[in-house]
């Protein structure tokens, strides 16, 4: 079935919205929804709701594992807006005659963090780190009833390699005309090497079993004008490896050059030398996913048809630049 069109999908939330004015404290008549475009991919479709007066954050999804997410995210946002600045979760919302579904929240009038400028958020995230990563009651709220709790090797290779693989699938199906086959057979050896990676290193067989938020990066944690701060986007939180997830919130750091490795390993905890050994590996597939993943959103960036052109010069120039980055630092025979 076709996925709904993104401006059929506007014309259904602003109808939900108009006729339920009133549950959210709108005014009907000056109703408006505004499309949020989302740099990271297609997944979700986010929308700022407004009438002059208030306004909300609404995240939908018209996939089922997505939703579920969202659910999970759902059943647990008292703990995570009390211990964890997560924004507050005011209701679900289902779009009639779509697949669409998702939360809205207070809308937060902030920007994505600085850490250079705003070292006391990045001193306050690390803390969150700490506190979140040993919540040993959050961690048994996530547990799977009846599964094992899976290896740091699992967990990397379900965040990373499972989704480099869909994701090279979906380019070669629709090759964009700056990809080689060579660069496409590249990127597929590339992704088989941190595999073999996470697969045998015995660093990678601990049991990942800490809660982490999955997708801590600094635009997804916003940051007001006054300087309050809140984690967005905690759709990945999961039962995970904090070496990931340290890969992801101070690789952008390391990579820009206000980081030296050395410099980031001395943030991570101190006394898991196994944490370090993967750690290392993160940071090369963290720098590896923005290589393949501007390709993606390249290809599906036909969800929303009126952006496509600036998506697609964007996602080509960060897809270049991501694989002159990672050619420098892992050098490689391309």
């Amino acid at each position: 079935m076709p996925r709904t069109r993104l401006d059929t999908l506007i014309l259904r939330v602003t109808e939900t919205f108009r006729k339920q004015a009133a549950r959210y404290g709108l005014d009907p008549a000056t109703v408006e929804v505004r499309y949020i475009l989302n740099w990271g991919g297609y997944v979700n479709a986010c929308f700022f709701i407004r009438d002059g007066q208030r306004t909300y954050h609404l995240k939908l999804t018209d996939y089922p594992d997505s939703q579920a997410d969202l659910r999970r995210w759902q059943s647990l946002h008292q703990v995570l807006t009390g211990r964890y600045h997560a924004p507050r979760l005011l209701d679900w919302v289902k779009i009639p005659r779509t697949p669409f579904a998702g939360l809205l929240f207070e809308y937060i009038p902030g920007k994505p963090a600085d850490f250079a400028a705003q070292p006391e958020v990045f001193a306050g995230v690390l803390d969150l780190l700490a506190r979140l990563h040993a919540d040993q009651d959050l961690a048994a709220a996530l547990e799977t009833d009846g599964e094992d709790v899976p290896t740091c090797g699992d967990y990397f290779l379900s965040v990373y390699i499972d989704r480099f693989d869909e994701d090279l699938l979906a380019v070669a199906g629709d090759l964009p005309p700056f990809v080689s086959l060579d660069l496409l057979s590249w990127m597929m050896g590339e992704t088989r090497e941190l595999e073999g990676l996470a697969r045998d290193l015995p660093a990678f067989q601990h049991p990942a079993a800490a809660p982490t938020h999955g997708d801590l990066w600094p635009n997804n944690i916003l940051v007001t004008q006054a300087g309050s701060w809140y984690v967005i986007d905690w759709d990945d939180l999961a039962l995970g490896d904090p070496a990931l997830e340290y890969g992801i919130l101070l690789g952008p750091q390391w990579q820009a050059g206000r980081l030296t490795l050395e410099g980031a390993a001395a943030l991570l905890p101190q006394d898991d030398p196994a944490l370090r050994e993967r750690f290392e590996v993160c940071l090369r597939a963290f720098v590896l996913d923005q290589v393949i993943d501007t390709l993606a959103d390249w290809v599906e960036s036909g969800f929303a048809p009126d952006h496509q052109q600036e998506v697609r010069t964007a996602k080509e120039a960060s897809h270049r630049a991501a694989l002159a980055i990672y050619r420098e630092m892992f050098p490689a025979d391309l």
